[in-house]
């Protein structure tokens, strides 16, 4: 019961995180849900200014959480190095993001 509870987390997750990102897709490249990037043509100021606002928007946001939480998040691969596998849900979520 346990791993289907964390399996169906998980899967509810991974729906949570393709919404956003469609939502973030459509409002930055005014892309429709059922097309792909690759499919429309964008435009020269599009494409150059879009990588730029969302660099300043994850800068923005890390300068931010660095105010709010003194420490890196851990990732993965040293929670299980170095902790033994064990990571909260906030780097957890953090590192997913």
């Amino acid at each position: 019961m346990l791993a289907l509870g964390a399996g169906g987390a998980a899967g509810l997750g991974v729906i949570v995180i393709d919404l956003l990102l469609a939502g973030l897709r459509w409002f930055a490249f005014a892309i429709p849900r059922d097309a792909h990037l690759s499919d429309i043509d964008l435009g020269p100021a599009r494409v150059l200014l879009m990588p730029v606002l969302g660099g300043l928007l994850v800068g923005l946001a890390s300068a931010l959480l660095r105010r709010w939480r003194q420490r890196e998040v851990v990732d993965a691969i040293e929670a299980n190095a170095l902790f033994g596998g064990r990571m909260s849900v906030g780097d957890s979520l953090g590192s997913s993001f």
